[in-house]
């Protein structure tokens, strides 16, 4: 009996002292994405960082990308196929007017507010809402914004935008593709969320297998 007392104190360090334990909650982020034809993609992204950069949320998207990165930041060169594809320039359409290019916006408090920031320098933290339109605009803001849509209709059921309907100045053409997708949680390396189940659940019970074999041994003459 002692032994197993022994047994049951060890696992129970090695769990924290609660059994079972329950993985945290990942953080989710929102992607609306409005192709040049007025096509809509949103996208449900989760991470467990407390928060990444928009560029890492794009990436994390599953969408085909084109970046461009230099040393003073990271340009969206093209989306899902469309924009400035390579050997081009990130700003192949916008060497004159009308300057067609991706324009990048934050979801704030029910409005699309224009981002001067780059992606790479942005914060993304859980329910935040960011946008991408293919589009003419300028680096002051004239541009034509997203549709508004929350966390509830991105993360949420899937979202029918019809067909010619419009919200704002952006027409809504149903998406092909399921309106929300969410994204598997990426912890930064390749097989780290099935190694964390592993230590979480599997070697507690690998050692009380291991301390139940050598218990019977030891009973053996």
């Amino acid at each position: 009996m002692r032994r197993w007392g022994v047994v049951v104190a060890v696992i129970l360090w090695l769990t924290g002292g609660a059994l079972p334990l329950t993985a945290a909650e990942p953080h989710r982020a929102g992607l609306v994405i409005v192709h040049g034809d007025g096509r809509v993609v949103t996208r449900c992204v989760a991470f467990a960082e407390e928060s990444i950069s928009g560029v890492e949320l794009l990436v994390r998207s599953g969408l085909e990308l084109r970046l461009d990165a230099t040393g003073v930041g990271t340009t969206i060169c093209s989306i899902a196929g469309e924009g400035c594809p390579a050997p081009s320039s990130c700003f192949c359409q916008c060497q004159s007017s009308p300057c067609v290019y991706w324009s990048y916006w934050q979801l704030e408090e029910g409005a699309w507010r224009y981002s001067n920031l780059g992606a790479g320098l942005t914060q993304v933290r859980d329910g935040t809402v960011e946008g991408w339109v293919w589009g003419e605009g300028s680096a002051s803001g004239e541009a034509t914004a997203p549709p508004v849509l929350g966390m509830d209709e991105i993360c949420g059921e899937p979202v029918d935008v019809g067909t010619g309907a419009t919200t704002g100045d952006a027409s809504l053409v149903q998406d092909p593709q399921p309106a929300a997708t969410l994204v598997p949680v990426t912890t930064g390396g390749a097989g780290g969320a099935p190694m964390t189940m592993f230590l979480v659940t599997g070697a507690p019970l690998l050692l009380l297998l291991s301390l139940w074999w050598w218990a019977r041994q030891r009973r053996k003459p």
